[in-house]
């Protein structure tokens, strides 16, 4: 029987909140650990897909514009032979019902874990609170119930609506955010973290995904 991989979908709503960079940065510490890893890079119109297997790469695309298109790239992912399953997810992919579709017919059937990314100096709350709804709504439909995280990015926001939040307040704020929002209560959620400012900090992105990873590990 094939192994199935650990499949880990790395999403959120917030343009240019750092999903690729984490997602680069997680394959990058799971091939150090002499893992496979393949990534898929999803637009919603086109995937991407690069396995690493002992320091080479294999690459093809997808399209997935029509809905025989989209089926045979669900077959395809049944195929895939790696460790881990890297699902980077585009946040302005032009249409939403195959935002949807993929969403509830290819990641929530996989996905055991899922990071939503934000950066520290957006409204976190109002953007968790819309990318959870929109989970929870689809986790009903394809009953599925994979782990939540979230991870934020230091890497200053395009358009910053709130200082930077500290490492010391993520914890507080996800207890606040919780007994804020009953309605989420029966979704698994737990923050995982901080990646650092790749601008600023390059060689300490590395060491916070290998943190990340463990935890997630654990």
């Amino acid at each position: 029987m094939r192994k199935q991989p650990q499949t880990l979908v790395i999403g959120g709503t917030q343009a240019a909140s750092g999903k690729s960079l984490l997602t680069l940065a997680l394959a990058n510490v799971l091939t150090n650990w002499k893992m496979t890893v393949t990534i898929v890079s999803c637009n919603y119109q086109t995937v991407t897909w690069r396995t690493i297997q002992k320091h080479h790469c294999y690459e093809w695309q997808s399209d997935i514009r029509t809905a025989n298109e989209l089926n045979n790239f669900w077959a395809a992912l049944q195929g895939v032979q790696t460790d881990y399953l890297l699902i980077d997810l585009d946040s302005t992919g032009p249409k939403h019902d195959n935002y949807t579709w993929l969403l509830n017919e290819c990641w929530l059937p996989l996905a055991q874990q899922i990071i939503l990314t934000y950066s520290t100096e957006t409204d976190v709350s109002t953007l968790l609170y819309q990318d959870l709804g929109a989970l929870q709504f689809s986790m009903e439909y394809t009953l599925t119930n994979p782990k939540i995280y979230t991870v934020l990015n230091r890497y200053p926001a395009p358009v910053a609506v709130r200082s930077a939040m500290s490492a010391s307040e993520l914890l507080p704020f996800h207890r606040q955010f919780q007994t804020r929002h009953a309605e989420f209560a029966a979704l698994d959620l737990e923050p995982l973290g901080m990646l650092a400012d790749a601008r600023q900090h390059p060689e300490k992105v590395l060491a916070d995904a290998a943190q990340i990873l463990t935890k997630l590990v654990a």
